[in-house]
């Protein structure tokens, strides 16, 4: 494997500076939606937060070890992650009746179980959900073979369970990537980023796709590690692959693993027979999702309405701070046919990129990237507090404007503002030793970050990335040296 190229030097550094970048606006130009925070108090619980974890980290790497029952302990902690998922999902439950597309896709795959109602115009406008439906479909037609009418407690469940797997694989990518040591601490961060926890009732895209993420990197992390000693590598790439484009069929941003695979396969790789692997692994990709796609809209009912093209989001994502912006969505729909809305929204765009000027794209830039990187809840709170089925004193600690809310958003913007940091100071230590091993998730998260600042800006957008992003933060405190208990870490 060849770890020091020259591009890959030079991302590591635009990334840490990248991410620099994320921490300053971040701190200074914080945009939590639901609380004005003040930069000296949101920099002491960063500062707090920071020094308990080199602390905790100086501790470990002087008296930790790798833990001897390994298997044991570690499912023993999912095992109490699942108890406190299911708790506190089953508490803060949201129901089906509200209009953002979480609940208008569960309630159209209800209707359907329930009564053989056809989808209706919705999926014709935003076909991209047309997997997640089928997905709904044929869970709650599993729970209905039992009598089971209320489909929102397994959909809970099913969410839980999506959450804790992904943990559990998120653990095998960080004791290749970190070794068995660090792997255990690593797993801890991750249980307590909050946004883990709190979309937990919300078993939407953002969730549902963590396990194709972080199972499609360890099996590129595996694919690595058999290249790297000579033995056939296809099978483990072309899984990776094929869970990419699984998991882009529920959210297409997850096609971003894709890119980020064959950007470390063409580069790192050795010998000509990594472009035989690219082009294969290219084609399951392609394959894979293209049929999902289609199998998906083929199950449809023929529907009267057109599309809503991929421009319309970039236009979205060029007013204020990037967020969805219901107005625009409205300009879109003036149009009736596919082409007409097509058209408008390219002119548009170049309309409002030639209004701001050089300046105010910058200045928009900084705007909305604050918005995407301040709320480390990822704005769960917002969508807990939509339908929710029951009333209890949880809601007094999540919920936007409630007494003990600060508390929570004080906490989760300051461990976001580390997640950042530590990204960059992980970026700069790779650049500095020339370490390309975790260059693959550096590139991921890099690239999800950038298509953000293309796409609508949304917080929540990070989720089904956050073990990547915990992954590039732990690397600096782990100290990445090529060894592992005695060993070479193998990728």
């Amino acid at each position: 494997m060849r770890e020091g190229h020259p591009l890959i030097r030079v991302f590591d550094l635009v990334f840490a500076l990248t991410f620099a970048l994320a921490a300053g606006i971040s701190l200074l130009c914080h945009d939590n939606p639901f609380l004005e925070m003040g930069i000296p108090q949101l920099a002491a619980v960063t500062v707090l937060l920071g020094a308990a974890v080199l602390l905790g980290t100086a501790l470990w790497r002087k008296y930790g070890s790798a833990p001897r029952r390994e298997k044991l302990l570690v499912g023993a902690l999912l095992g109490i992650y699942f108890a406190a998922q299911l708790v506190f999902g089953l508490l803060m439950q949201v129901g089906m009746e509200h209009t953002w597309d979480y609940a208008v896709v569960c309630r159209a795959a209800r209707d359907f179980v329930l009564d053989g109602t056809q989808p209706g115009d919705y999926f014709a406008l935003f076909s991209n959900n047309g997997p997640l439906f089928w997905l709904y479909v044929g869970f709650f037609s599993l729970q209905h073979l039992f009598g089971i009418t209320n489909f929102m407690p397994g959909l809970v469940i099913l969410n839980a369970a999506a959450v804790n797997l992904s943990l559990g694989l998120y653990y095998l990518c960080a004791r290749r990537l970190l070794g068995a040591k660090w792997a255990l601490p690593a797993l801890l961060a991750a249980m307590v980023h909050p946004a883990l926890l709190l979309y937990t009732p919300i078993a939407y895209t953002d969730t549902l796709t963590l396990p194709f993420v972080t199972g499609a990197l360890l099996f590129w992390l595996r694919a690595r590690a058999a290249q790297s000693e000579g033995r056939s590598a296809l099978r483990p790439a072309a899984a990776a692959f094929a869970r990419v484009a699984a998991g882009a069929a529920l959210k297409f941003s997850v096609a971003i693993l894709a890119v980020a695979f064959l950007i470390d396969l063409l580069l790192l790789w050795r010998g000509r027979v990594r472009f035989a692997a690219a082009a294969l692994c290219l084609g399951c990709f392609v394959l894979l999702w293209s049929g999902i796609g289609a199998a998906s809209r083929a199950a449809m009912p023929d529907f009267e309405e057109e599309g809503v093209p991929f421009t319309h989001w970039i236009m979205m994502g060029l007013h204020g701070n990037g967020g969805y912006w219901d107005p625009d969505y409205q300009l879109t729909l003036q149009y009736g046919s596919y082409e007409e809305r097509a058209a408008f929204t390219r002119a548009e765009i170049l309309r409002r990129l030639e209004e701001m000027g050089p300046s105010g794209l910058a200045a928009h830039t900084v705007e909305k990237l604050s918005y995407i990187v301040s709320d480390g809840c990822c704005y769960a709170q917002e969508k807990l507090n939509r339908n929710p089925l029951y009333i209890n004193p949880l809601h007094r600690f999540i919920i936007p404007g409630e007494a003990y809310s600060g508390f929570l958003y004080y906490a989760a913007d300051g461990y976001q503002l580390l997640l950042w940091t530590l990204c960059a100071v992980g970026g700069l230590l790779a650049f500095l030793r020339r370490d390309g091993r975790g260059a693959v998730v550096r590139l991921a998260c890099f690239g999800l970050l950038l298509f953000l600042l293309l796409w609508e800006a949304r917080s929540r957008y990070l989720v089904n990335f956050l073990p990547l992003y915990l992954l590039c933060a732990a690397a600096p405190l782990a100290r990445l040296r090529g060894e592992r208990n005695g060993e070479e870490i193998r990728q």
